[in-house]
């Protein structure tokens, strides 16, 4: 799975008036989340109405699913290491006869406050819901809201307004006229929510954020929600030693890395963004079928022009830090492990 292929920046609806809230769109993305038996494998499949969006095995030797042809995959063949699975109509052929183990769905819904007469002020919000009853709960821990899909585009639009208020009140300092206000400093924030791993544990939803307050550019973000399906919100702080000086050293090779592989026609800068002694391990985390995701923001090790950076470990190479294998990602070790014996 190529995590940063998979944004799923879907709006659908654009509001304009003050006193009107959002209404539900004809072509809200659905999007289901299937686990299949597969021997002493299970494969992870995400597909929409579109075709597949990406898969994974865990198990023995746990990878990303290579996905033939263009995403969605609609028609072709999913790559799975040594399997292979013919899909037609962006569903997997009938012949294979895998058992399914379980499914859920998840509805992706926007809603976006304009301020009247002041379109380019706007906060928008691509949010997540589901009518399972275990991963809605889950998303209402996310959200720190008590919603639905029924109601959430009113609630998570009336949350807009009231922080577009905020906005003006906080930044109107000398009590300007609010035209004048939103022109000195305009305010674009725009938040969009995709699932983009999950299996029997743990789901991660990557949060893709563009914030502009002025200025000749936004700030783009991007930040990884990891759920335990069990026990909620995982705290990375309490399952990854930040401090760890192997860990900071591995990223920082794959840092090194990562510069070496660029294209001759964006080459690095010429004198080094970040030494060593300054570079950190991200907090900003995602999960792979084959390992965790480390993401560095614009500025953090490179200029704003290279953009978001993910530096990527492989599981095998987590498996020497103790804890790692004491955290809440144990069984992605503890499968992989299995498959190396």
């Amino acid at each position: 799975m190529q995590t940063d292929k998979i944004i799923l920046l879907v709006f659908y609806l654009m509001l304009s008036t003050l006193n009107s809230y959002a209404t539900q769109s004809k072509s809200q993305q659905e999007t289901t989340y299937t686990t299949y038996l597969l021997n002493k494998h299970k494969l992870f499949v995400a597909r929409s109405m579109e075709g597949i969006l990406f898969a994974g095995i865990q198990g023995e030797n746990s990878q990303n699913c290579l996905l033939d042809g263009e995403m969605p995959l609609k028609n072709g063949n999913l790559k799975c290491g040594i399997h292979t699975f013919k899909v037609r109509n962006g569903k997997l052929e009938e012949k294979h006869h895998l058992p399914i183990q379980s499914s859920f769905t998840l509805k992706a819904q926007e809603v976006t406050y304009e301020y009247p007469n002041h379109q380019s002020n706007k906060i928008s919000t691509l949010f997540q819901c589901s009518t399972n009853t275990e991963i809605q709960n889950l998303l209402k821990l996310m959200y720190q809201k008590n919603f639905s899909c029924e109601n959430g585009q009113k609630i998570f639009y009336e949350e807009a307004k009231i922080s577009m208020q905020k906005y003006i009140k906080n930044t109107n300092t000398y009590h300007q006229e609010i035209q004048k206000s939103l022109k000195h400093s305009p305010l674009e924030n725009i938040v969009a929510d995709t699932l983009v791993y999950f299996d029997d544990k743990i789901l991660v939803f990557e949060r893709n954020s563009y914030l502009y307050t002025g200025g000749s550019h936004g700030m783009p973000t991007k930040q990884g929600i990891i759920l335990s399906r069990s026990k909620g919100l995982i705290n990375v702080y309490k399952n990854i030693d930040f401090n760890n000086h192997a860990l900071k050293t591995l990223l920082w090779e794959k840092y090194e890395e990562y510069l070496k592989q660029l294209p001759k026609e964006t080459p690095p800068p010429t004198e080094t963004y970040v030494d060593f002694e300054n570079f950190k391990i991200s907090d900003a985390i995602l999960l792979d079928y084959d390992g965790i995701l480390f993401l560095y923001q614009p500025y953090e090790i490179m200029p704003y022009s290279y953009g978001i950076i993910s530096l990527k470990i492989p599981l095998i190479e987590l498996q020497e830090f103790e804890d790692f294998k004491n955290s809440a990602f144990r069984h992605l070790l503890t499968t992989n492990i299995k498959g190396q014996k």
